[in-house]
C-alpha cells in the first residue's frame, strides 16, 4: 500500500471524475481499480493526525480485504474534521464490475467509482506568430503599473506539465516556477513536470511567463507569480492520479502554509442523462468541491474552470450533437462548469479578437448569463509552448488562466489585498468588470449573455479602493436534485443575495426517519417518504420539500423501499466519459526561439 506523503488534509479531486455506481458504464477507465468513499471516524471529540491516519488505514484496508483486493493509494480525510475516507483499491484477478460490485455491497462504503483514463482532447498543434491581443483586452499593462505580481503567491496549475527549462518562466536567472513543490501524479517519477503534450505550458505562461529576450517572447499576466505545476493528464493514466495532486494542494495550503491564490483547472469531464443542472448534487464530483471548499475556510483559494468548448448553455442539460466532439449526447452537462452553489468558483468563457463569444465550425465557447461569471480571452492566445518555443492556441482552456493570472495579480497590490479571501478576491473581480464589455451575446444566438457580469477587466480591478467589507444575506434560496431517492446522499445549495454573503446557516429536517441534514447542508436520505429542510441566515431563511422515493421498482436504500441492490438508483446518475482539456489548438505557425 502506497501511503499519501501527509493524510491531511487530502483533497482527493478524482472523484470529480466519478461514474455512476450503476452496473453500466463507458469502457474508458483502468480495469480492475476503484475509487472508494468510506465511513471514517465520526466528526467531533479528539481528532489527532496519529488517530485519523490509523482510521484511515483501518477502514481502507477492511473494505479492500472484504473485496479481496488491497489498498493501492490512500488518501485518508479530506480535512481534518471530515468524517469520510478516501482511497484507490486495486485487484488482481476481479474486473472493475466485479471489485465495485463487491464494494457497493459493503455498509462502510458510501460511494465508488471506476479509475477513468485521463484523455487530452484537442487537435495537433500548428503554431503561428502572434501579438498578444489578450493582455490588452483584459487591460493588463494598465495594471502592472500597479504590480507586477509577487514570488510569494502561488497559483496551482492541473494541468499536462510544464517546460520547465523555457526561458520565459526564468526572470535574471531566478525561475517563477516552484520546482520544489510541483508534482508529477502520472509515473512512478514524481519530480518529472516536464510537459510533452504542451497544453500545460501554454497555460502556465498565460498565468506568469516573464517575458524573455528575444521578438518572439511571451508575458503572463502575473509575470512574478510563484507557479506551481501538478502534472495530471497523460494518455492512458488514471483519474485517481488527481487524488495525489489535490491532496498535495491541500497540504501546501493547511500544513506548509503556502499561500496559494488561485488553483486553474482547463480540463473538464462530462455528465450525461441529467434532467437539471441541480441533479449535480448528489455526485461525488460535486462532493468534493463543496467539502474543499468548506474544509479549507478562509483559506481556500479561487477555483477558475473553463466553461468548455461544445457551444451549449451550461445551465440546461444538452441533447443533440455536441459541436466540439461531434457526438450526440442526451441531457449532458459538462463539469466542473456546471456545478453551482460554490462560492470559490470562478467558470470563465471565451471571446475572440472581436470581442465577441468564441464561436467556429469545430469548437465555441459554452455559455450561461447566470452560471459562467466571467469572459476572458481565448482565440489565437500567444504563449509558451515546449521546445523553448511559443505559439497560439485556442479555446477555454485559454481564457481561464487570464483570471487565474489576474487573481494572483490582484493578491499582490499590498497586505490588504494579500490576506483577503477567495471570496474577496473573486468578488472583487466580479464587480469591476468591462464596462463597455459587460453585455456579450452567446455565440451564434440573438438571445442570452456569455456570461453573467461581463468581460474581465483587471487594470479595473486592482484599482478597488479596499478589500470589500462582508455583507449580511437578504434571501435564501435553497436549490436539490430533480429527483431524491433513498441512500443517495446530496449536498443542498443555499444560494444567497448577495452570493458573497457571511453568515452562518443553520439547517433543519422535519422528518430524521426520512432524511437528515448536517451543519453544511449534506443530506443523507434513509427511507423513502416526504421532508421538508430548512436553513435558516440571520433573520431570513427557506425551505424546501423533498419526495424520497426508491431507487428503482426492486431495489432500495431504505426500510420503506423493496429489498434489492442499494446501488441501483445511480444507474440514473451515470458519469459519461471521462476528463479532456478544454483547449482547442488554433492554426499557425511555429514560432521558434532564436
Amino acid at each position: 500500500m502506497k501511503l499519501g506523503r501527509k493524510i491531511l488534509p487530502a483533497l482527493l479531486f478524482a472523484f470529480l471524475l466519478f461514474g455512476a455506481w450503476g452496473t453500466a458504464w463507458a469502457a474508458n477507465y483502468r480495469e480492475g481499480e476503484a475509487i472508494v468513499v468510506l465511513k471514517g471516524m465520526p466528526s467531533g471529540g479528539v481528532r489527532t493526525h496519529a488517530s485519523l491516519q490509523i482510521s484511515a488505514v483501518r477502514v481502507a484496508e477492511s473494505a479492500a480485504s472484504v473485496a479481496g483486493a488491497r489498498v493501492a493509494t490512500l488518501h485518508g480525510y479530506m480535512t481534518p474534521a471530515s468524517d469520510k475516507v478516501f482511497a484507490l483499491i486495486k485487484s488482481d484477478n476481479k474486473t472493475t464490475g466485479q471489485l465495485m460490485d463487491e464494494l457497493k455491497a459493503n455498509p462502510e462504503v458510501l460511494a465508488v467509482s471506476p479509475n477513468y483514463i485521463v484523455r487530452t482532447l484537442a487537435d495537433p498543434p500548428n503554431y503561428k506568430d502572434g501579438t498578444q491581443w489578450g493582455l490588452a483586452a483584459i487591460k493588463a499593462p494598465a495594471a502592472w503599473s500597479v504590480s507586477l505580481g509577487s514570488r510569494d503567491i502561488s497559483v496551482a496549475v492541473l494541468d499536462t506539465g510544464i517546460a520547465q527549462a523555457h526561458p520565459s518562466f526564468f526572470e535574471n536567472g531566478i525561475p517563477n516556477l516552484d520546482i520544489g513543490r510541483s508534482r508529477n501524479f502520472t509515473s512512478t517519477s514524481t519530480t518529472d513536470i516536464d510537459d510533452t503534450d504542451g497544453h500545460g505550458t501554454h497555460v502556465s505562461g498565460i498565468i506568469g511567463a516573464v517575458s524573455g529576450d528575444v521578438s518572439e517572447s511571451a508575458v503572463g499576466v502575473s509575470p512574478r507569480v510563484n507557479l506551481i505545476t501538478l502534472k495530471l493528464l497523460s494518455e492512458g493514466e488514471g483519474a485517481a492520479d488527481i487524488i495525489g495532486a489535490l491532496a498535495h494542494v491541500s497540504n501546501l495550503i493547511i500544513n506548509d502554509g503556502v499561500d496559494i491564490k488561485a488553483i486553474n483547472i482547463s480540463v473538464g469531464w462530462e455528465y450525461e442523462n441529467k434532467r437539471n443542472i441541480t441533479d449535480l448534487l448528489s455526485e461525488v464530483g460535486y462532493l468534493v468541491f463543496k467539502e474543499f471548499e468548506l474544509g479549507l475556510g478562509e483559506k481556500a483559494p479561487v477555483i477558475v474552470v473553463s466553461a468548455g468548448n461544445d457551444g451549449i448553455d451550461i445551465g440546461t442539460p444538452f441533447s443533440g450533437t455536441l459541436l466540439n466532439q461531434q457526438k450526440r449526447v442526451s441531457g449532458y452537462l459538462p463539469a466542473p462548469a456546471s456545478y453551482i452553489g460554490l462560492k470559490n468558483m470562478i467558470v470563465v468563457g471565451s471571446i475572440d479578437k472581436d470581442f465577441l463569444a468564441s464561436n467556429h465550425r469545430s469548437w465555441g465557447s459554452n455559455w450561461s448569463g447566470e452560471y459562467v461569471h466571467l469572459a476572458a480571452p481565448g482565440n489565437e492566445i500567444y504563449s509558451t509552448l515546449p521546445g523553448n518555443k511559443y505559439g497560439s492556441l485556442s479555446g477555454t482552456s485559454m481564457a481561464a488562466p487570464f483570471v487565474s493570472g489576474s487573481v494572483a495579480l490582484l493578491a499582490s497590490k499590498n497586505d490588504q489585498f494579500k490576506q483577503a479571501t477567495g471570496v474577496q478576491l473573486k468578488r472583487i473581480l466580479l464587480e469591476n468588470t468591462n464596462a463597455e464589455h459587460k453585455n456579450i451575446g452567446a455565440p451564434g444566438r440573438t438571445t442570452g449573455y456569455l456570461s453573467k457580469y461581463g468581460l474581465l477587466d483587471i487594470n479595473a480591478a486592482i484599482n478597488a479602493n479596499n478589500v470589500p467589507d462582508p455583507e449580511s444575506a437578504t434571501t435564501i434560496t435553497l436549490k436539490a436534485p430533480s429527483r431524491v431517492y433513498s441512500g443517495v446522499p446530496f449536498y443542498i445549495a443555499a444560494e444567497l443575495t448577495p452570493w458573497h454573503a457571511v453568515g452562518e446557516i443553520i439547517w433543519t429536517s422535519d422528518n430524521h426517519d426520512v432524511a437528515t441534514v448536517d451543519v453544511n447542508g449534506f443530506v443523507t436520505t434513509h427511507d423513502k417518504g416526504g421532508v421538508t429542510i430548512t436553513a435558516s441566515i440571520g433573520n431570513i431563511s427557506d425551505s424546501i420539500r423533498l419526495n424520497v422515493i426508491c431507487p428503482n421498482e426492486t431495489g432500495g436504500g431504505g426500510s420503506g423501499c423493496d429489498a434489492g441492490p442499494t446501488y441501483a438508483y445511480l444507474l440514473l446518475l451515470l458519469f459519461a466519459v471521462g476528463i479532456y482539456c478544454a483547449g482547442r489548438f488554433a492554426k499557425g505557425r511555429l514560432a521558434k526561439r532564436a
